[in-house]
C-alpha cells in the first residue's frame, strides 16, 4: 500500500483525535506502525504489515521523539545464532541504543548453535555498533531445568527429529522438536534481566509463517506472556513490558530480505536441528531455510563457505 492510501485508511479509522503517544490533540498526523517498521526502506514496503491492527495515527513530532527515545533505551534479546534471531539482533541494533544478548544453554541437541552465536558476536559486534550507533553486551545463561523436564528430540538423544517433511506434515501436528515451556523460560529470563537494568523491552525471533507449528511462537502466546510478565515482574499499571517480535508475520524469504537491508551475515548463522554445520538438509529447519534462499534465487550462504 502506498503512503497516501495508508494514511487515508488510517485516518478513516481514527478512533479519536487524541495522539496515543502524547495524550494531546493531533495537529500534524502521521501513520505509525505498531511493529516499528516505519523506517523500512521503500523496497520492503510490499511486505510491511499495513493492517489496521498494526497502524495508528500519531502526532508527527511524537513519532520521531518515540524512535529517538528507543535509541536511548535497552532491549533484551534471546539469541541462538540462527537465521531468525540474528535478523532480530540487527533489527534491535537498528532500533535501540543498547542490546543485551542472552544465549540459553539448555543442553540442546544442536548445542553447536551456542558456539555459532558466540562467534557471530565476536566477529560482528563492532561492525554493528559502528553502523547503528549502539552498544551490544552478551551473556550465556544455563537452563538445565528445561532439559530435565522437557521431553523433546532437542533434549533427548534417543529421539530423532523428523526428516524430509512436506508443509502439510509440518503443520499436521506439533513436531517432536517442540520443547514445551522453552519460550516461557526464555521470556521470563529476558524480563528478569530487563527489570535488573531498569528496562522494559524484550525481543525474540518468533514468527507464525514458515515455522514448525510451535504453540509458543504464536502472537496470542506472546500477548498473554506480556500481560503476565507486566503484572508479575513490573507490577502492572503504566509499567507494561514491551515484547518485540518483528518477524511475526514475515515468511522466511522476507525475513532474509529484511536481514539483507540490515547487513546480516547469513553465512555465519546456523539453523540445523541436528547440529550439522552447513545444515543436514533434511530437518524442518533446514528445509524451510534452504527453500527461502531458493525463492530469492540464491544458495544458502552457510552451505557454500570455504
Amino acid at each position: 500500500m502506498d503512503e497516501a492510501s495508508l494514511k487515508e485508511m488510517a485516518m478513516n479509522n481514527l478512533p479519536s483525535q487524541i495522539c496515543p503517544l502524547t495524550r494531546r490533540p493531533i495537529r500534524h498526523p502521521v501513520v505509525m506502525h505498531r511493529d516499528l517498521s516505519d523506517w523500512w526502506p521503500t523496497g520492503l514496503h510490499d511486505m510491511r504489515d499495513d493492517r489496521i491492527a498494526n497502524v495508528m495515527v500519531v502526532e508527527h513530532a511524537a513519532r520521531e521523539a518515540y524512535y529517538q527515545s528507543l535509541k536511548k533505551d535497552t532491549v533484551h534479546l534471546a539469541f541462538s545464532g540462527g537465521l531468525d534471531s540474528t535478523t532480530v539482533l540487527h533489527w534491535c541494533a537498528r532500533v535501540f541504543g543498547e542490546v543485551h544478548v542472552m544465549m540459553f544453554d539448555y543442553g540442546q541437541r544442536h548445542a553447536i548453535e551456542l558456539d555459532i552465536a558466540a562467534a557471530y558476536l565476536v566477529n560482528h559486534t563492532k561492525e554493528l555498533e559502528d553502523r547503528f550507533e549502539c552498544r551490544i553486551r552478551s551473556q550465556t545463561v544455563r537452563m538445565d531445568l528445561i532439559n530435565e523436564l522437557a521431553n523433546s528430540s532437542l533434549t533427548r538423544g534417543h529421539i530423532d527429529p523428523p526428516t524430509n517433511q512436506s508443509d502439510e506434515e509440518m503443520l499436521s501436528s506439533v513436531p517432536n522438536t517442540f520443547v514445551p515451556g522453552r519460550n516461557i523460560y526464555f521470556m521470563t529470563a529476558l524480563a528478569q534481566n530487563a527489570y535488573a537494568f531498569n528496562s522494559r523491552h524484550i525481543a525474540m525471533g518468533v514468527n507464525v509463517l514458515d515455522y514448525s507449528g510451535y504453540p509458543d511462537c504464536r502472537p496470542e502466546f506472546l500477548a498473554k506472556m506480556r500481560d503476565a510478565l507486566s503484572i508479575g515482574v513490573f507490577n502492572g499499571g503504566e509499567n507494561e513490558l514491551g515484547v518485540h517480535a518483528p518477524l511475526m508475520y514475515l515468511n522466511k524469504s522476507n525475513i532474509i530480505r529484511l536481514g539483507h537491508q540490515l547487513g546480516v551475515k547469513y553465512e555465519d548463522t546456523h539453523s540445523c536441528y541436528n547440529g550439522v554445520i552447513g545444515g543436514c538438509g533434511e530437518c524442518d529447519s533446514c528445509i524451510l531455510r534452504r527453500r527461502a534462499f531458493g525463492e530469492l534465487s540464491c544458495a544458502d550462504p552457510s552451505m557454500v563457505k570455504d
